[in-house]
């Protein structure tokens, strides 16, 4: 498995200057947070993509956000955001886009989603993912989306039906970590980590609320061969210091060797 770091925390830096931190820690990967590529020329695209290269870094994926179960403004300018974002991860040679069904705390869950709703975002997401073949779309496991539980995910996967769309597997609230992990293995290419800064000032995950541990050794030893990525969220709190202990606690979990 290769260790990425997700760059949300520092959503409001250049990319550029994040990069050398995260390979001087030991990652393998990046995940760029839509807004530091967004409205990018290609000049300077090139210019991120170079810099991961010189510093030994994969670009695994952008994250944008997407809306495709609300209003038809918010849709119509997910639908414009995918096809930007398609073109910028094949600027940066990123091999996924995540994707979301809905965002934020207005999101559709499927426990509420209408029959129309789902018709909808299933479109949707067969004209992505059609536009570009090469590319996987990750559809990250969030509440207030319709990939809030395993049975849902499946269900969207399954009503798509593209081989590119698959699935970044966050832990859901109040879920069998490892069962439900299981129940889409055969999907999943990256997993996300998210670390609770606040007790622990080494940024391991130990005391999170999730049993991340666990996880962790279940995909070690099952072989689980794609991407890990630690996501911490809020700005000002993932110190550097912070993100080198939860990068030396995930390989402590999983024997992954130290990146030479």
């Amino acid at each position: 498995m290769k260790l990425g770091l997700c760059t949300i925390a520092y959503r409001n830096m250049d990319v550029r200057e994040v990069i050398p931190h995260a390979a001087r820690i030991g990652f393998e990967e990046i995940e760029i947070i839509g807004k530091q590529v967004e409205g990018k020329t290609d000049s300077e695209l090139d210019s991120i993509r170079e810099c991961a290269v010189d510093h030994g870094l994969e670009i695994s994926g952008v994250a944008p956000y997407l809306w495709l179960t609300q209003d038809e403004k918010l849709w119509r300018e997910s639908m414009k955001i995918a096809e930007r974002f398609t073109q910028i991860a094949r600027r940066l040679g990123a091999r996924m886009i995540r994707t979301f069904t809905d965002s934020g705390p207005t999101g559709i869950g499927s426990d509420v989603a209408t029959e129309a709703q789902w018709d909808i975002a299933v479109k949707s997401l067969q004209t992505i993912t059609a536009n570009a073949p090469e590319i996987i779309f990750s559809v990250e496991t969030h509440e207030k989306t319709l990939a809030d539980n395993p049975a849902s995910a499946l269900q969207l996967k399954e009503r798509v039906g593209a081989g590119n769309l698959l699935f970044t597997y966050q832990a859901f609230k109040g879920g069998d970590i490892i069962a439900d992990y299981e129940a889409l293995k055969e999907h999943v290419r990256q997993v996300h980590l998210n670390p609770h800064i606040g007790s622990k000032p080494d940024g391991d995950l130990d005391d999170c609320g999730v049993d991340y541990a666990s996880l962790l050794q279940h995909l070690a030893v099952t072989g689980y061969g794609h991407s890990v990525a630690a996501e911490f969220c809020k700005e000002g709190e993932a110190t550097w210091g912070r993100i080198q202990g939860a990068y030396d606690w995930v390989r402590e979990q999983t024997n992954v060797p130290c990146r030479s």
